[in-house]
C-alpha cells in the first residue's frame, strides 16, 4: 500500500468516518420529498473515494477474489472500502474477505461444509412492538418463508439458534464491538450467547457488528465477528456501519441464491452487495455487509 498514510487513517477512524455512513434514498429538496438520482450517488461516491485515497492497493486485473489479514493497527478500517489503483473500490468488482487468521483459514478453507439440506433460523423479535424490526420483516418476510426457515419473533428465546445459517435482527450501538449488547424497542439483550447458539454462517443485520475496535495496551481486538468465529462459526456477516432496513429486502435472495446454487460465502456476499449495488450505487449502501471468516465456506458438493 504505497500511499498508506497511517496519520490520516486514524484522524477519521478518531472522527467516526467509517462507522458514520449514512444512506437514504430520498431527500427533501425545496418542500418536495424526492428520489436521490444515481448521479448524486455517484458524487457521494466519489467523495468517499477522494477521502481513502490512502488505502489504494495495487493488485492485478486478472485477481478474481481478495482475501486479507489486517494488521492490528489498522482494525478500524471497512475492507469494502478498500481502493485499488485506479481508485475504484475492489469489492465492487471481485469479492473480498478478511480471513483474520492465515493460519487459520488455510486450516478451514475446505472443512465443515455445509450440508445440502442445510438448516436455517432468524430471530426478529417483532413482538417488542419496534418499528424498525417491524418493517425489515415485512421486506423480508416471503423470502423467509420460501426459504424454509425458522423465524421467531419472541424478544427473549427459550433457547439459542443453533441452525447452519443462523440470523439476527436487533440494534446495534457505535459501541457495540466493546459492550456486545444489542437491543429493541428499549430492551436489550446483554447476553448474546442467549440468542446465539451454535452454526455454520452467522449474519448480522444489526448496526455496526461488523466494526472492531483496537485496545492497544491490550494488544487485542475487539469484535463481535471475531467472538463469533472463535466460537466456532465458519463465516460472519455484517455491517460496519448503520445498516437501513431497505437493505436486506435486495440482499438475502440473492445471497441465498448463491450459496444454494454452490457458491462460495465469499461470492454469494459479493454477487448480494452487487444486488444492492444495482439499486442504491452509493457505498453507504452496497458495501455495507462485509464478510469475515472463511471465504470458501459452500455446501458440499
Amino acid at each position: 500500500m504505497e500511499k498508506w498514510d497511517y496519520t490520516t487513517y486514524k484522524k477519521l477512524v478518531n472522527e467516526d468516518y467509517f462507522t458514520s455512513f449514512t444512506f437514504e434514498d430520498s431527500v427533501k429538496d425545496k418542500g418536495v420529498v424526492r428520489l436521490i438520482s444515481p448521479e448524486e450517488f455517484r458524487e457521494e461516491e466519489l467523495n468517499i473515494i477522494s477521502n481513502l485515497e490512502f488505502s489504494q492497493l495495487s493488485i492485478s486485473d486478472e485477481v478474481d477474489e481478495l482475501c486479507i489479514v489486517k494488521d492490528m493497527d489498522i482494525s478500524s478500517f471497512p475492507h469494502n472500502l478498500l481502493l485499488n489503483q485506479k481508485r475504484e473500490f475492489i469489492a465492487k468488482d471481485i469479492p473480498v474477505s478478511n480471513v483474520l487468521s492465515t493460519e487459520w483459514f488455510m486450516k478451514t478453507a475446505e472443512s465443515n461444509l455445509l450440508p445440502k439440506e442445510y438448516s436455517k433460523s432468524i430471530w426478529i423479535p417483532t413482538e417488542s412492538g419496534d418499528y424498525a424490526l417491524n418493517y425489515l420483516y415485512s421486506n423480508i418476510e416471503e423470502t423467509l418463508k420460501d426459504s424454509s426457515f425458522q423465524i421467531f419473533n419472541d424478544a427473549e428465546l427459550q433457547n439459542p439458534l443453533s441452525s447452519d445459517i443462523n440470523i439476527i435482527c436487533s440494534h446495534g450501538g457505535k459501541n457495540i464491538s466493546e459492550i456486545q449488547i444489542v437491543s429493541q424497542e428499549g430492551n436489550s439483550t446483554y447476553n448474546l450467547d442467549s440468542i446465539i447458539g451454535t452454526g455454520s454462517i452467522l449474519i448480522f443485520f444489526v448496526c455496526y457488528s461488523g466494526s472492531m475496535k483496537t485496545e492497544f495496551f491490550r494488544n487485542n481486538i475487539t469484535s463481535l465477528t471475531k467472538r463469533f468465529i472463535s466460537n466456532g462459526y465458519d463465516a460472519v456477516i455484517a455491517p460496519f456501519w448503520a445498516l437501513d432496513v431497505t437493505i436486506p429486502h435486495y440482499w438475502l435472495p440473492e445471497f441465498l441464491n448463491e450459496i444454494n446454487s454452490g457458491s462460495h460465502v465469499s461470492k454469494a456476499v459479493f454477487k448480494a452487495n452487487r444486488k444492492v449495488y444495482e439499486r442504491y450505487p452509493t457505498p453507504a449502501a452496497w458495501a455495507c455487509l462485509h464478510l469475515y471468516g472463511n471465504a470458501n465456506h459452500k455446501i458440499i458438493d
